[in-house]
């Protein structure tokens, strides 16, 4: 409950969802989002330690288009 300045009293509702859409604009299932990033991040980073030198300096990583 939020109490406005004027005195009246509001509550808030919200929603959230999640969803994933694949490179074709269609949805797809968390499952099918997460073997296409995990087939995707190779091309992001070739190891561990290249990833936590990424993570340090964000500045230092590849920009994409």
């Amino acid at each position: 409950m939020i109490k406005l300045a004027d005195g009246k009293a509001r509550e808030i509702q919200h929603m959230t969802a999640t969803s994933f859409w694949g490179v074709d604009g269609r949805p797809i299932s968390a499952a099918q989002f997460l073997e296409l990033l995990f087939g995707a991040l190779p091309e992001f980073f070739k190891d561990e330690d290249e990833l936590r030198a990424i993570w340090r300096t964000p500045a230092n990583a590849p920009q994409t288009a």
